[in-house]
Parts: structure tokens; sequence; C-alpha cells
């Protein structure tokens, strides 16, 4: 009886030093922040589960993560939304996109709004860094919805 308390023992000390050492290895290592750059007009039906379903994942992976999101002249509540998930999101942000006016015009006579180019904007201002493995995601192309992490 005496052996097997010893054994239990023994294998949680094993257990304690294993875990120390570990995390002084991995102390140094500093993790990839992803910073998810949405960039959509009206999207007030799917924003809330766009921003959550991000946060979720990032909880689950262990991976901190970031969110911009770019406004293209929302008519709906969707800034609302993002400005009150704000609140308690610190790493969650809304970006008015440029303005009509600045755009070129397309063959329509309406302005042309090249997602890439955003990338380099915020990296100019600032609010994407270098460091950051940053994710385009323009909600208005269906094909792009397949970088979120749903």
């Amino acid at each position: 009886m005496v052996t097997i308390f010893v054994a239990i023992v023994c294998c949680y000390a094993i257990a304690c030093i294993a875990v120390h050492v570990f995390r002084h290895i991995n102390k140094n290592k500093t993790s990839v922040i992803r910073h998810y750059v949405l960039v959509g007009d009206n999207h007030e039906k799917q924003m809330e589960w766009y921003i959550r379903s991000i946060r979720w994942f990032s909880l689950l992976s262990g991976a901190p993560a970031k969110i911009t999101v770019i406004d293209e002249g929302a008519t709906d509540e969707t800034p609302a939304i993002v400005l009150k998930l704000q609140k308690t999101d610190e790493d969650l942000a809304l970006k008015a996109g440029p303005s009509p006016l600045s755009m070129e015009t397309g063959t329509e006579g309406g302005p042309v709004r090249d997602s890439s180019q955003y990338l380099w904007m915020l990296q100019a201002e600032g609010i994407v860094s270098a460091s950051e493995h940053a994710v385009l995601i323009d909600l208005r192309s269906e094909d792009h919805l397949s970088k979120l992490p749903l």
C-alpha cells in the first residue's frame, strides 16, 4: 500500500517537473497574432456571428487574434453592432473605408473598391504590424468567406 502511494507521488512530481520545463522552454517563443481584416458594408445579420466565431476559434486554439472591421458605407446597423462589441473587446476596431470621392471610378461610374489595397493602408497607418499574420476577408465576396474560421 505504501509503495502504491509513493509511486503516485513520484508520478505527480515528474508531471509537475515536465510542465515547468515545458513552460521554461516555450517562454521565449512569441506566438503569431492573427489579424483579421473584415471588409464589408451591410452585414448586420452576420457581423456579430463573424466576430464571435473568430473569438471562439481564438479561444479554442490558444492563438491570439485581432479584428479590424472596415466599413464601406453601411446603411444598416453594422457599425453600431461593431461599436457595441468593441466596448468589451479591446482587440476589435472599426475603421471607415475611404470616401467615394477619393477612389477611382469604374466603367459603371461607381467607385472602384479594391479590398487588396486595405492591407497596405492599414500597415501605413500602423493598425496592422509586420509581425502579425494579416488575413483580409472581403465579406462582399463569397470566395473570401472560406477564410473565416467557422
